[in-house]
């Protein structure tokens, strides 16, 4: 593990998963759905964010049409920016901006998620790179809560228990 986190490094790490992502379907429809079920529906949204998907679907089939391509991402993005910040509609982006090689823009919205849903991001969304990001920070944390439990722990065994 490194000694820090570095502006490279977290660019290199959300770069990889966001390109992976872009790559495997299966895992793309699996973080959506995740998305979906673990926060609260964007009211009022759904058909946009519906097109949304639809036309960054079409994007990533497009890869060898690069005028049809560049024309799905372009609407993608239009229909994104506007919605309110979400994680669904923040992981769109994301993607949407991987696919036009805008990495540093594609890392913020990502990024946004992790602040927001710290919880869903580490337990369900993207576990592996939450930790690759932050575990090095928690380190501390962790150590603490380990040696208070441990002296917790030692100070409860010789307590002696009553019997009647």
């Amino acid at each position: 593990m490194t000694s820090a986190v570095t502006v490279a490094s977290i660019l290199r790490h959300t770069t990889i998963f966001l390109s992976d992502v872009v790559s495997q379907h299966e895992l793309r429809h699996h973080l959506i759905t995740t998305l979906q079920t673990s926060t609260t529906p964007l009211s009022g949204n759904e058909t946009t964010v519906k097109l949304a998907i639809d036309t960054l679907e079409a994007a990533i089939s497009f890869s060898t049409v690069p005028s049809a391509r560049s024309s799905s991402l372009s609407l993608a993005e239009k229909l994104l920016i506007p919605l309110p910040q979400h994680p669904l509609s923040s992981f769109l982006l994301s993607l949407t901006l991987t696919l036009c090689n805008r990495h540093i823009d594609a890392a913020i919205p990502l990024l946004r998620i992790f602040q927001s849903f710290p919880s869903l991001s580490r337990s369900e969304f993207a576990p592996l790179l939450f930790d690759r990001l932050f575990s090095f920070h928690l380190v501390p944390v962790f150590r603490r809560f380990h040696d208070r439990r441990a002296q917790i722990l030692s100070s409860n065994s010789s307590v002696k228990v009553c019997e009647r």
